[in-house]
């Protein structure tokens, strides 16, 4: 019983993992805390584009992101070009979390776990059993833009007009590499 137990929890945790590592980062923002891209209209032409990258996100590889957003935003609005008018990328830091460390009940006498903030071997007699600090800390880059969408006729004259379509060519593949999450 007890091993068929094991073995149903060591394939949920595979099944988690695994559906983790195939959600596309270029996708629609769906929470607050999750990676992705939002935009919001502001006025008939223009938006404020945001892309926010997860914990491994290069700060690079975040920008490219927003600025694919922004063409891609620029061409669904029947513009061609668009214009920068404020952009930012941050470092958001959320943590420490506490973390909740078993008892012999858990892991056994002794065994491999979880607690105070690092993974080690658990030994009852060292460690209480209990809630407890985690010193790890959750980073990740996010990057803003309010954008000011252009016809070819007004980006023209405007040497900070930057075209929506050669955005899209140049990064679509870096961003979005074609059937790679």
């Amino acid at each position: 019983m007890i091993r068929h137990t094991g073995l149903a929890a060591a394939a949920a945790l595979s099944l988690a993992l695994g559906a983790c590592a195939t959600t596309p980062l270029y996708a629609p923002q769906v929470s607050e805390r999750s990676a992705g891209y939002a935009e919001q209209k502001l006025d008939n032409n223009q938006y404020r584009v945001s892309f926010t990258g997860r914990r491994s996100t290069s700060r690079a590889r975040v920008e490219d992101g927003l600025m694919l957003r922004a063409a891609e935003v620029t061409q669904q609005s029947g513009f061609s070009h668009f214009i920068i008018a404020t952009r930012e990328t941050e470092q958001e830091r959320t943590g420490p979390r506490r973390t909740f460390m078993g008892g012999p009940e858990f892991f056994g006498m002794y065994g491999f776990g979880y607690g105070r903030g690092r993974y080690g071997w658990y030994d009852p007699f060292w460690y209480n059993v209990g809630w407890y600090d985690n010193d790890r800390y959750d980073d990740r880059f996010v990057a803003t833009a309010d954008i000011a969408m252009l016809s070819t006729a007004e980006a023209r004259g405007n040497p900070q007009a930057v075209d929506a379509a050669e955005v899209i060519a140049n990064l679509r593949d870096k961003v979005s590499p074609p059937g790679k999450p």
